[in-house]
């Protein structure tokens, strides 16, 4: 049999769920001395397939190393080494095709998703950037190229680069919508214009979902429990479920029966969530229209958003609408822009009176705070343990570099000078890449922070290797106007004070919010100019440090910020509430 029947048979089997057989095939005809990239692409396919990829890096060497210059194959193949958690010979495989036609634009493509997702984004940026040159104004190309400006901390060059693609693309409301998510970070950007974009949003979304639903609509609810659909692509192992776990887990079903429509990729989702939820559907951003279908189908009487304008976003699938009444939640810090999005789900802090204005949806206020963390979502956190003496005091930050605005910098900058022998240590998703942690250690060297006290550290894999992280930090800095949620909670529970300020939007005045409910409201300044100097007082008093390492855990733990119980009570009238209030639908 010559290698390619070979190929295609094998490939026959693995489409068929047979990956082992698949295998065996394609393993009789090395030993037979079949050999090629094409071969050795599908042996890798049937390994991952089968649950062995671990067992794929040899073949995939020698594929890369062989491998014809194909785009399309090139780019299935370094797709499925991503999935596969091989973001490295994806890499190898992309800069091979780069080399074999550099003239390509797909392959500078190709080369900055890859990038991308090995979160080497600096480099991702410098590969779509030759993609333009020769081909200025392709999609995917922008698309990468934002992305990775965004994701290293550069929004304001992402925002200009979505809004030149927008220009070509004005009816795109994906585009439109990564303007939005990148508008949460540009600490240039006022009030009025982060709701414009989120305004023309909807307009697109207007423009295209024009018409009567075609979903079949249930009624309010006049009697017996709320009927929810709870709809997010973060019922996972990731920061949304340790805030909505606790709250699923307690509401009382006599009040609300909660169905859970998962968008996460199959297999991610965490069995805490099946087992939380009444009813539990693994659904498509693939097939929206099935996806409306299933949740009206419920009977839903609410739908509640977990994601906004984040990965797996179903705003144009809830501008249709699919219930009677239609909130968002939790995910994102700002308003959708969406029509047919009814209530926004937030709290006297986050949102005072007034901010009604930056929204268009009706806000809906939850008493207290309207997060409620749960420290064991992902399992215990180690133990906290006495700052270590044997290296500097260090500030820092676990916060995404998206977060880290110039404005945050300047501050950071500003305590560092007046905390001479304190260094920042900072850790996240790009810092592990040279050239990516290059870029923020360049800006605080032009702000006059000596590099030698900047440390950049990856994302660590395990929750008990992040959290024993803080260790190594003393004073723990918020960023704005984009401040941290998740890393605030974790940062307390460890014994880290952390320092914030209170902006003057949603995104800014979250961890306001989340200070106050843990009970250290004093943590949280009123200015930038009160931030720097809140920062120096901490550096200044070891003995506060040291009282926060021995008692910050049990202060919140005990604190409201933690009260699953109570939270669950005052979220579930919220919803019996909104689901039977005279509404704006």
């Amino acid at each position: 049999m010559s290698v390619l029947a070979t190929v295609r048979n094998a490939l026959g089997l693995v489409h068929a769920g047979r990956p082992l057989e698949a295998e065996s095939l394609l393993r009789a005809a090395l030993a037979h001395g079949l050999d090629g990239p094409e071969l050795r692409i599908v042996l890798c396919v049937a390994l991952h397939r089968g649950g062995r990829a671990q067992e794929m890096a040899g073949h995939a060497s020698v594929a890369i190393d062989t491998m014809h210059p194909d785009p399309p194959l090139v780019r299935q193949f370094a797709v499925m080494l991503i999935a596969a958690g091989r973001t490295d010979l994806a890499e190898r495989a992309a800069a091979k095709l780069s080399d074999l036609l550099p003239d390509e634009p797909e392959s500078w493509c190709l080369l900055a998703e890859c990038l991308y997702s090995a979160d080497r984004y600096v480099p991702a940026v410098e590969a779509a950037r030759r993609g333009l040159a020769l081909s200025p104004g392709h999609a995917d190309l922008t698309h990468w190229l934002a992305l990775s400006l965004r994701e290293s901390g550069q929004v304001e060059g992402a925002v200009a680069a979505l809004r030149a693609h927008q220009s070509l693309r004005p009816d795109d409301f994906n585009i439109a919508s990564r303007i939005c998510y990148a508008m949460c970070s540009l600490d240039t950007a006022t009030p009025d214009e982060t709701l414009e974009a989120h305004r023309a949003y909807g307009d697109i979304l207007r423009r295209l979902r024009s018409g009567p639903s075609p979903f079949r609509i249930a009624s309010r609810r006049t009697a017996g429990p709320v009927r929810l659909a709870v709809v997010s692509a973060d019922l996972r192992a990731h920061s949304v479920g340790s805030f909505i776990g606790p709250v699923l887990e307690r509401m009382d079903r006599a009040l609300v029966r909660v169905a859970c429509f998962s968008t996460a990729p199959r297999g991610e989702a965490l069995e805490r969530f099946r087992r939380a939820a009444d009813h539990w559907h693994d659904g498509s951003l693939d097939d929206p229209v099935s996806l409306g279908r299933a949740i009206s189908g419920e009977g839903t009487q609410m739908v509640l958003d977990l994601g906004g304008h984040t990965m797996g976003c179903v705003l144009p699938l809830l501008a249709f609408r699919v219930a009677p009444v239609q909130a968002t939640y939790l995910g994102y810090p700002n308003t959708t822009g969406t029509p047919n999005i009814d209530y926004r789900i937030v709290d006297e802090i986050t949102d005072p009176p007034g901010a009604e204005r930056w929204c268009t949806e009706r806000l809906w206020r939850l008493p207290g705070c309207f997060l409620c963390y749960d420290p064991e979502a992902l399992g215990p956190p180690p133990e906290v343990r006495p700052a270590r003496a044997d290296r500097a005091p260090a500030f820092g930050s676990f916060n995404a570099l998206r977060k880290i605005s110039p404005a945050t910098l300047d501050a950071w900058s500003a305590v560092l000078k007046a905390c001479p022998g304190w260094d920042l240590r900072l850790k996240a998703a790009g810092l592990a890449d040279g050239p990516t942690a290059g870029r923020l250690i360049d800006e605080l060297a032009r702000r006059g922070v000596e590099p030698g006290r900047i440390r950049c550290t990856g994302w660590v894999g395990g929750r008990e290797a992040h959290l024993t992280s803080y260790d190594d930090v003393d004073v723990a800095l918020d960023t704005f106007p984009y401040n941290g949620t998740t890393t605030t909670c974790e940062a307390l529970m460890m014994g880290v004070p952390v320092v914030g300020f209170a902006g003057g939007t949603h995104a800014g005045r979250v961890g306001a919010s989340v200070l106050s409910a843990a009970g250290v409201p004093e943590l949280c300044a009123p200015d930038a100019a009160g931030y720097v100097a809140l920062a120096c007082a901490l550096a200044r008093d070891a003995d506060r440090r040291a009282r926060c390492r021995a008692e910050l855990r049990r202060r919140v733990r005990s604190s409201p910020l933690c009260d699953a119980d109570g939270f669950a009570r005052r979220f579930e009238r919220a919803i019996v509430e909104m689901a039977t209030a005279p509404g704006p639908s």
